[in-house]
């Protein structure tokens, strides 16, 4: 007689249990062992697929009567008997086993390493008394490399946990000589990272992770970004045949690796939902909990965003407790949603039109048949200023040049500097202090290619920020921190060389002070961004005209009010209107760079020098033949007395130069004299899914970069800057290169190059660009969906080698930039070079 229980279980009756146990009386031992043993085989399959507290605790009981003390220690070091199993049964069990002296030696070893292993679990250590006895078991006893590594595992805990870092190393290495295959030495790897973690020495624990989860996404056949924003049933068959144990340890990783990150306050982006989403495929539901809880925690203290963590805690958390009835965890999760709640701000007003966006999905989907592992969903933000905010964090984390000029602590005051600014200006509706928010954060970087770029926007609120009719009505340029008028574009009487002193109320050096920190430039070369502050009709968007529009644009009339001072010493004032965006563009004299027509002049100078003028190399929108163009003109340089190169108008753009390096050098010149570094080995799937860029291949950069601590790595050598091959035609004459402040992405390539030749003679003033460390190479155009703003993210970090100055590159002849030049028929600067190359001097 059968009765049903609960769940659809059922059990003897109570009025059979005399019978059964009078006919079990009348069996041989045989059968009743034989009966034992096929019923703990059913049991343990039966817990594969359904996970049953009572079925648990009766085989712990069971196994030892049937001689399986082996199966008993896998059952304790499983992840699901941590899940659910009765610990102080299992507990007593395994000291009684590790202490039996009938036991085998092997089964007293895996006894203790049970319960050492029950014991490190959650932070916890070994007892160094049970891990003794592990060590002389092995001493003692031909075990295999199986037993010898899970000794040193635990011995790797005891010194992480002690503080011993010197001491993991040597554990660590002893372990290398036993793991020889692949499975085992990703164990050892990861108990390694652990025990560092444990350590305190946290960026050690991050670059030992970093490849290790490369490597244990390669161990179940799949790429990080396969497995991200795949959920339920999706992840589980795409997870297919993979070993769970795999599963499980990558999971683990995962989630060591964001625990680290936010040790070191940077956030753990998606890697810790992606833990939470591993764990529970393989049944963990616990450890996925747990995942799930600690993502709530950072949103609600470290993302600043209660929003989410609520919602983590009622559409993830709390369906994860309820599905594995880890009612041990409710009081804890309740409370945390409580605070959660209390500091929810909801959003009343948004940026740009309706909030676009979808809610973040239930991890766990309500069905009979549909298990929590099947129903976990990715978390995206909200579309809104928290999405935003997390795309930036993502940028800013495998930003190349983050830590070259400042420290953690630093970026990190900074980047929460700008989340409260940015936050703010969206309640407000506010697109410009958004756009001046983002761009005075990104000049903290110090990194002349990161900046929220004029000429890669394509919102309409953000372009019409740039079209104000707030320019001035003349060009100038910054010298120190005088402002000087080079030309008067509009005919307003305005005398070339005159100072502007005042501009609406404000003296120009303090106007100058104010554009700076919005100004991008590497390092501490202010040179470059006095040059990018100038106007001096070569750029469709000027950089002041940009910034000044927003901080400090005329009044209500439209009129700029100027103090300036004449070249002779008389001061007046001047009442000017502003000008367009429109009208800016058609007092322009640099070729526009679309169109199939010549970007570049040459001339042949009556004494016999040859003068390249190069205002440009940014060739991508342009249609011109423009290698063919300067190959044509060199070949005709026989006969020549010295060429000279004007590029102190040109930031960068292609590696156009490199045709005339070609010519002047016997052998291939590495004239780059920087090491490359990068800041990830995998993209973050928020900037795939919020980027774009001319090469898709900059996505994958990291792939099979060479780890060298402090969260760098060393890219493939297919990545590395290439060196110049020298080509069969020569440049016989003198070459001289013109350079300034301008000179700072393409052309500072080229300077150096230049210079490591040793055949070319630089005149002019300091580049733009900085000797210590630069980046670019390769770059993301980011967008931020909620308020539209684009930003250029370069991938590629420079480093000088060796100890390198904090500035430019200066030149073998100094000529500064001098006022009494404006308006003279001969450019000094092209006139010394020349001399130079003619032997004139």
């Amino acid at each position: 007689m059968l009765v049903n229980f609960a769940e659809a279980r059922s059990g003897l009756h109570d009025a059979l249990r005399p019978l059964a146990a009078g006919h079990r009386a009348q069996m041989p031992q045989a059968a009743i062992d034989e009966a034992l043993e096929r019923l703990q085989l059913l049991l343990i399959a039966s817990l594969h697929s359904r996970q049953d507290i009572p079925r648990l605790t009766f085989l712990i009981r069971l196994l030892p009567r049937v001689g399986r003390t082996d199966a008993l220690v896998d059952l304790a070091t499983s992840e699901m008997f941590y899940e659910q199993g009765n610990m102080t049964m299992m507990w007593d069990t395994l000291v009684e086993a590790a202490e039996d002296p009938t036991y085998s030696p092997r089964d007293r070893f895996w006894a203790l390493d049970a319960l050492a292993y029950w014991e490190s679990r959650d932070g916890g250590i070994p007892d160094g008394e049970r891990v003794a006895q592990m060590a002389e078991l092995v001493a003692n006893n031909p075990f295999e490399a199986r037993e010898r590594l899970n000794l040193t595992f635990k011995q790797m805990i005891i010194a992480g946990s002690s503080g011993d870092r010197k001491l993991v190393e040597v554990y660590y290495r002893e372990g290398r000589k036993v793991a020889t295959d692949a499975e085992s030495g990703r164990i050892l790897r990861y108990n390694r990272a652990v025990a560092l973690y444990r350590t305190g020495a946290l960026e050690q624990t991050r670059n030992a992770l970093e490849p290790l989860i490369e490597d244990m996404h390669k161990a179940i056949g799949l790429r990080e970004n396969d497995l991200l924003f795949k959920n339920g049933r999706a992840l589980i068959e795409l997870l297919g045949e993979s070993d769970p144990d795999d599963v499980k340890r990558l999971a683990d990783a995962l989630n060591l690796w964001s625990t680290v990150m936010v040790r070191l306050g940077l956030p753990p982006m998606m890697r810790r939902i992606q833990a939470s989403k591993l764990y529970a495929s393989v049944g963990a539901g616990r450890s996925a909990t747990v995942a799930a809880q600690e993502l709530a925690d950072e949103m609600l203290k470290i993302m600043a965003t209660p929003e989410g963590a609520r919602e983590v805690f009622e559409q993830h958390v709390f369906p994860l407790i309820e599905q594995y009835k880890l009612t041990d965890l409710a009081l804890e999760a309740r409370a945390e949603r409580g605070r959660a709640i209390s500091r929810s701000l909801m959003n009343r007003r948004h940026f740009l039109s309706a909030f676009a966006g979808t809610s973040l999905a239930g991890l766990i989907a309500a069905g009979a048949s549909t298990s929590a592992a099947a129903a976990l969903l990715d978390i995206r933000p909200r579309v809104g200023t928290d999405l935003d905010l997390a795309i930036v964090r993502a940028a800013m984390n495998i930003h190349p040049g983050l830590y070259r000029y400042q420290g953690p602590r630093t970026a990190s005051r900074a980047l929460a500097g700008f989340e409260v600014a940015y936050r703010a200006a969206a309640e407000r509706e506010d697109m410009a202090a958004a756009y001046l928010a983002l761009s005075r954060y990104l000049t903290t970087l110090r990194c002349g290619h990161s900046y929220a770029n004029f000429f890669n926007q394509n919102d309409e609120d953000v372009l019409a920020l740039f079209s104000q009719k707030t320019r001035l009505p003349f060009w100038f340029r910054w010298v120190g921190d005088r402002m000087i008028v080079t030309r008067d574009t509009e005919g307003h009487g305005l005398v070339p060389g005159s100072e502007v002193e005042q501009l609406n109320g404000q003296r120009a050096a303090d106007l100058l002070a104010s554009l700076m920190p919005l100004t991008r430039a590497d390092g501490s070369n202010d040179g470059k961004r006095r040059a990018l502050l100038s106007v001096q009709g070569q750029e469709d968007y000027e950089t002041f005209d940009i910034f000044q529009g927003l901080i400090a644009p005329p009044g209500a009339d439209g009129l700029h009010r100027l103090s300036l001072r004449t070249p002779d010493g008389r001061r007046h004032t001047r009442e000017l209107p502003a000008i367009d965006l429109e009208r800016r563009r058609a007092t322009m004299t640099r070729a526009p760079e679309t169109g199939d027509g010549p970007r570049w002049t040459w001339e042949e100078r009556p004494d016999g020098v040859c003068l390249l003028t190069m205002p440009g190399w940014a060739m991508w929108n342009s249609t011109w033949d423009w290698r063919s163009w300067l190959e044509e003109r060199l070949d005709s340089l026989a006969g020549a007395r010295g060429l000279v190169i004007d590029i102190r108008e040109n930031e960068g753009g292609d590696d156009c130069g490199d045709p005339i390096i070609a010519r002047l050098i016997d052998r291939p010149l590495a004239g780059w004299p920087f090491e490359t570094r990068l800041r990830f080995t995998t993209m973050p799937a928020v900037l795939r899914e919020h980027s774009s860029t001319w090469d898709k291949s900059f996505y994958e950069l990291g792939e099979g970069a060479r780890p060298l601590g402090n969260g760098e790595w060393a890219p493939r050598e297919d990545v590395i800057q290439n060196a110049i091959a020298p080509s069969p035609k020569r440049i016989a004459c003198p070459v001289a290169a013109l350079i300034g402040p301008t000179n700072s992405s393409a052309t500072f390539g080229f300077i150096n190059a230049a210079r490591a030749s040793g055949k070319v003679r630089l005149f002019g003033e300091t580049t733009g660009g900085n000797r210590r460390s630069i980046n670019g190479g390769a770059f993301l155009f980011v967008k931020l969906p909620y308020s539209g703003i684009e930003f250029d993210l370069p991938l590629k970090g420079y480093v000088g080698r060796g100890a390198q100055p904090d500035r430019g590159i200066d030149p073998d002849v100094r000529l500064p930039f001098d006022p009494v030049w404006i308006g003279a028929a001969k450019n000094p600067v092209i006139e010394a070079a020349a001399a130079w190359c003619a032997g004139r001097s």
